[in-house]
C-alpha cells in the first residue's frame, strides 16, 4: 500500500521551471512501484485521475483520501461572529519560506489598499524566512511573529479573519485547512490541489498564478470592508472542513480501506 506518493500538478512543476521531460521521467521513474502496490492513497481527485490515466490502472487501485490530521481542532460555527463588524480585520500570513510563499506580493498589495481601509487591518507574519529576508514595512499594525509553535499557529489562525498565502509552489497547503477549521477566509493560489480545497471558489479566493499587486489589493479591499461575503466564505469553508477534511472522517475511511487491503 502506498500512501501519498504522487505525480503532482504538472501545471505548477512547468511554472517552477521544470521541463515536459523532467515530468515524463518521474512517471517512468514510478511505474514500478506504483504497478506493485495492492492501493494507492492520494489527496486529490486529479492526482488519482492523473495516476489512471498515466499507467492505465484498473478501477479500484488508487483511492483519494484526504491527509490524517488530528491536530488541527475545528472551531465551532458560533465563532464565525468574528467577522461581525470587526475593530480591525486581522490578515495572517504563515509560510517560513516567505518568497515562496510571496510575502513581498501580499505587503506590496496592502499598502496599496486606500488609506479608510488600510485603517482596518492588521497583519501578523509567522515565518522564519528560511529562504531569505524579506523587508517588512506598511502603513498598518504588523506583527512580525516569527517561527511559532504549532498550537500557537492556530491561535492566530482562530484570531485571524482572512489568511493570505498567495504561494508560487503549493503541493498541497495545510495551512489552507487549518484556516477553514479556524473559521477565516483563505486567499491561495489556484493549482489545482487548492482548487479541491477551496471546492473551486466556493470555499476560499484563489489566486491566478500572474496575479498581480494591483489585482491582489482588489480582491482584499472587498473582503476587508464586506463583513457578510467574508462570513459567508467561512461559514462555506468551515462546512466543507467537517465534510471532507475532519481527522475523524479521514481516519475512517484510513481505517476501512487498510481493513480491505488486508483481506486481498
Amino acid at each position: 500500500m502506498i500512501w501519498q506518493n504522487t505525480l503532482i500538478d504538472p501545471r505548477m512543476r512547468l511554472a517552477r521551471g521544470d521541463t515536459n521531460e523532467d515530468i515524463q521521467n518521474e512517471i517512468r521513474r514510478k511505474r514500478p512501484l506504483f504497478e506493485a502496490a495492492s492501493a494507492i492513497v492520494v489527496s486529490t481527485r486529479a492526482e488519482r485521475q492523473r495516476l489512471n490515466m498515466e499507467y492505465s490502472f484498473s478501477s479500484g487501485k488508487v483511492y483519494t483520501i484526504p491527509f490524517f490530521l488530528p491536530d488541527i481542532i475545528a472551531v465551532p460555527s458560533s465563532s464565525l461572529i468574528k467577522h461581525d463588524r470587526p475593530a480591525r480585520v486581522q490578515i495572517l500570513f504563515v509560510g517560513n519560506p516567505a518568497r515562496l510563499k510571496r510575502l513581498p506580493l501580499l505587503l506590496e498589495a496592502l499598502e496599496l489598499l486606500p488609506t479608510s481601509v488600510r485603517q482596518r487591518l492588521e497583519l501578523a507574519i509567522v515565518s522564519r524566512f528560511s529562504d531569505g529576508a524579506v523587508p517588512i514595512h506598511g502603513s498598518f499594525p504588523i506583527r512580525v511573529l516569527g517561527g511559532l509553535p504549532h498550537s500557537e499557529v492556530q491561535k492566530e489562525m482562530r484570531r485571524a479573519h482572512i489568511l493570505v498565502n498567495p504561494s508560487s509552489y503549493e503541493t498541497f497547503g495545510f495551512v489552507f485547512l487549518e484556516a477553514q477549521a479556524a473559521g477565516a477566509v483563505a486567499v491561495g493560489p489556484s493549482w489545482e490541489a487548492q482548487n479541491e480545497i477551496f471546492d473551486g471558489g466556493r470555499c476560499g479566493v484563489m489566486l491566478r498564478p500572474e496575479v498581480t499587486p494591483q489585482q491582489l489589493s482588489s480582491i482584499l479591499a472587498d473582503l476587508i470592508c464586506n463583513d457578510d461575503e467574508r462570513r459567508a466564505l467561512a461559514s462555506n469553508a468551515l462546512t466543507n472542513y467537517h465534510r471532507t477534511y475532519d481527522s475523524k472522517l479521514v481516519g475512517q475511511q484510513l481505517i476501512s480501506l487498510i481493513t480491505q487491503v488486508a483481506k486481498v
